[in-house]
């Protein structure tokens, strides 16, 4: 077993004190607490021996409001296409507590593809995954009472700095999909659904 840290935030006011590495500390302490002794971190800066890296790709999907605020200059090519469609059709639903069993099953046979995965609880997927309106968002797709497509994000409102502007992020979480197809009807659905919830 291992504890897993991801987004350690501090109070732009509080930040250059040394608190990251006293709160670090005492993650340390709870976890160790519960009999686990391992814990994966996430960072922003390179470490000299990650276990594995990650990329992360943005997809505008307000391009005004990003040249509006500063946020990216007028040089800076975006296609905008999504800012200016009306919303789509989706099959998409939002994930219900009866969905959890089925999700927990299917997300684990998915991540189990990799080397490096999670293994989820239905309790733990509850928790992590469950809809809470402005923090995370799951959704599936279904035929009959099959799941056949999962997909979930967070949203993180980020004030842009010399602004009183907010850009509102979604980053996709976790997700399934039955093929490389459905995948990308499911990630397009996605993206529907973050313009439909600014």
């Amino acid at each position: 077993e291992s504890a897993e840290v991801n987004f350690l935030c501090i109070h732009r006011d509080l930040r250059s004190k040394r608190l990251a590495p006293l709160l670090i500390q005492e993650v340390t302490r709870q976890v160790n607490l519960s009999g686990i002794y391992q814990a994966i971190y996430t960072a922003g800066i390179k470490l000299p021996h990650p276990v594995c890296t990650a990329l992360y790709f943005h997809r505008p999907l307000n391009f005004n409001k990003l040249l509006k605020c500063g946020f990216c200059g007028p040089s800076q090519v975006f296609d905008d296409s999504l800012s200016e469609t009306t919303d789509a059709t989706t099959k998409l639903i939002p994930m219900t507590a009866e969905d959890i069993p089925q999700v927990t099953e299917k997300l684990g046979k998915f991540l189990g593809k990799f080397d490096i995965c999670p293994e989820f609880s239905s309790e733990t997927v509850g928790h992590l995954l469950g809809n809470r309106a402005g923090v995370v968002h799951s959704y599936v797709r279904k035929d009959g009472d099959n799941i056949l497509d999962f997909v979930s994000f967070y949203s993180v409102p980020t004030t842009v700095l010399g602004s009183d502007e907010t850009i509102n992020v979604a980053y996709l979480f976790y997700y399934f999909s039955e093929s490389s197809e459905s995948l990308r009807l499911l990630i397009s659905e996605c993206l529907q659904i973050c313009r439909s919830l600014d």
